[in-house]
C-alpha cells in the first residue's frame, strides 16, 4: 500500500468518524431536548379508585404513584385525559402520549409499550344480580353463560384468549349499561375489577342488589407503561427502582383508600 493511498484512506476514515460523532451528538442533544419537555401521561378515564378522569385532569391512586416517582426524579409531567381507553392506547402507540399510568400486560400491548415493574395487584371478579348467583369455581363455569364487560379491557393474555375462544361476552363503555343488563336478566355476570366495580355499584344505587362473587377470575398486576416512541423510555430503570422501593411499603394501599374516599365524596 502506497503512502499516498494510505493518507487518503486515513482522511476518509477521519471524515467518517467525524460524521458519526456529529450524528451521535445530534441524536443525544435532540433526545435530551425532548426529555426536558413535560411528559404527557394519560390513563383509563373510568377505573376508580386507580385512575379516572375528573373534568380536564386525571386522578386516582396511579397518579399519586406517578406524582411520587416523578417528583423524586425531578421530571415535569402533564396528566391529561385523551378519551376512551382504546384511544389512550392508540395515542401511546402513535407516540402522542408518553406514558400510561396503569395498565395490564399482554403481548399486543408489548408491541408498542415498555413495561415497568408491577406496582399493585388488581383482582378481577364476577358481579351478579343478588338473587341470580351461581357457583363459580373455574373459567369453564362461564361457558354456558352470557357475560358483559368494559369496552377495550384486557384481563391478561390467558383469559383474553379464553374469552375469545369460549365465552359469550358483550362489550360496553358505560357502567350503567352493564347494571341494567344484570337487572333485567339479559346477562348472567359483569366481569370487572373489584375496586371500580364496587365503587360504581354504589354510585348508581345498586348496593345490595348487585354483588361480587367471592372467587377471583384473575388476579392481574398493574404496570406503568411507556410508549416505545417516547424519549422517556430511557428513564424506565429509574422508575423501576422507585417502584420496587414503594412495593416494600404500605403507600399503594394508602393511596387506594384515599382515592376511594375522594371518589365517593366527589360523586355524592
Amino acid at each position: 500500500m502506497s503512502t499516498i493511498y494510505f493518507k487518503k484512506l486515513l482522511n476518509v476514515l477521519k471524515q467518517f468518524i467525524y460524521i458519526i460523532s456529529f450524528l451521535l451528538f445530534w441524536w443525544s442533544f435532540s433526545a435530551q431536548a425532548d426529555i426536558q419537555k413535560p411528559a404527557i401521561i394519560s390513563a383509563h378515564p373510568s377505573y376508580p379508585p386507580i385512575m379516572w378522569q375528573q373534568q380536564d385532569k386525571m386522578v386516582g391512586a396511579a397518579f399519586k404513584l406517578i406524582d411520587h416517582i416523578f417528583t423524586k426524579l425531578s421530571i415535569e409531567y402533564i396528566a391529561t385525559p385523551v378519551g376512551p381507553w382504546k384511544r389512550v392506547h392508540k395515542s401511546a402507540k402513535d407516540g402522542k402520549i408518553d406514558i400510561i399510568a396503569a395498565a395490564y400486560m399482554n403481548s399486543e400491548r408489548k408491541e408498542y409499550l415498555l413495561y415497568s415493574e408491577w406496582f399493585m395487584e388488581d383482582p378481577v371478579v364476577l358481579f351478579v344480580w343478588h338473587n341470580r348467583q351461581f357457583n363459580y369455581e373455574s373459567w369453564d363455569d362461564l361457558i354456558e353463560k352470557q357475560g358483559t364487560t368494559q369496552l377495550g379491557e384486557s384481563y391478561g393474555e390467558a383469559f383474553d384468549q379464553y374469552i375469545k375462544q369460549n365465552l359469550a361476552m358483550d362489550w360496553e363503555q358505560k357502567y350503567i349499561n352493564h347494571f341494567k343488563k344484570l337487572e333485567y336478566g339479559r346477562v348472567d355476570y359483569f366481569l370487572c375489577g373489584l375496586y371500580p366495580g364496587l365503587i360504581e355499584v354504589n354510585k348508581y344505587g345498586y348496593e345490595g342488589k348487585i354483588i361480587a362473587l367471592k372467587k377471583h377470575v384473575v388476579n392481574e398486576k398493574f404496570y406503568i407503561t411507556v410508549s416505545k416512541k417516547s424519549p422517556y423510555a430511557s428513564l424506565l430503570p429509574k422508575i423501576n427502582q422507585e417502584i420496587i422501593k414503594i412495593r416494600n411499603t404500605k403507600l399503594i394501599e394508602k393511596w387506594v383508600e384515599e382515592s376511594m374516599t375522594y371518589y365517593k365524596q366527589s360523586n355524592q
